[in-house]
């Protein structure tokens, strides 16, 4: 299993400072965020695709995913930021962009608009050879095992499917979900994987602390173990808020580094 490491964990350092720090700190993988105000490190608009795509290679990493957050999915424009994300994503060999569904937990109206917004992308996935990868989100219309599996009978889901992140199921009110005993529910459908730690089951994730695998409560390597079974998954990938301002070499030493020697643990 290769380990990936989400640019937004550099939060508002360069791209340059977020695919040197991914690197150094081990990983194989990266997921390459454009989310304004929390981890913008893709600008689609002007990007010269080649040369970023020759500097990730020459660096040995793959592109695991876009991370699209935070850009609108359902704008029907055929040059919208998110379409345009895609092509892009496509063209670095990205196998998926994720995103969230939006809409309110269990809202059957929003399941509903989400489900055909987002199927409203498949021509565009197909052209560019990217799935879109769902996020199961505190909160969100698609926020757990139940939710998810509800939303993906009613998409395309050979383009369309799921991003897993346990520490989301594991504080999904008004219950909780233990990661190692949802990801076999949604394997069929799992795209991309994340995993990081978090500590009780509110609805907020906490500190960055208890998110850095171990400081929290998770049964992280029961989970490693389940993504492990997972037909074709070949990257696990780590996602941490929290540190958008935080000095280069704080995320450096406290954040990516332990994550990254953590995770490798259990593998």
């Amino acid at each position: 299993m290769k380990l990936g490491c989400s640019t937004l964990i550099y939060g508002l350092w360069s791209q340059d400072d977020a695919l040197a720090g991914i690197k150094m700190a081990g990983f194989d993988a990266l997921e390459l965020c454009s989310t304004e105000g929390m981890g913008f490190h893709l600008w689609p608009e002007r990007t010269n695709v080649p040369v970023l795509r020759r500097k990730i290679a020459e660096m040995g990493l793959i592109v695991e995913s876009i991370g699209a957050a935070g850009n609108n999915p359902f704008d029907d424009n055929p040059n919208s930021r998110f379409r345009q994300l895609m092509r892009v994503g496509g063209e670095l060999g990205a196998k998926a962009i994720t995103a969230g569904s939006g809409g309110s937990s269990g809202n059957a109206e929003d399941m509903k608009r989400s489900a055909e917004g987002f199927n409203k992308l498949v021509k565009d996935a197909k052209e560019n050879g990217i799935k879109v990868s769902i996020k199961p989100h505190v909160g969100a219309v698609v926020h757990n095992s139940d939710s998810a599996l509800e939303f993906m009978q009613m998409v395309d889901a050979e383009w369309i499917g799921l991003n897993v992140d346990p520490s989301h199921l594991w504080r999904g009110q008004p219950t909780w979900e233990a990661g190692e005993v949802a990801i076999p529910k949604l394997a069929k459908y799992l795209v991309t994987a994340r995993l990081r730690d978090t500590k009780g089951h509110q609805q907020g994730i906490g500190p960055v602390e208890t998110q850095v695998p171990g400081g929290g409560e998770m049964d992280l390597q029961a989970c490693m173990d389940a993504y492990k079974k997972v037909p074709g998954l070949e990257i696990v990938t780590t996602e941490i808020v929290g540190t958008a301002h935080w000095p280069l070499d704080k995320i450096q030493n406290e954040v990516a580094k332990p994550t990254h020697d953590y995770l490798r643990k259990l593998v």
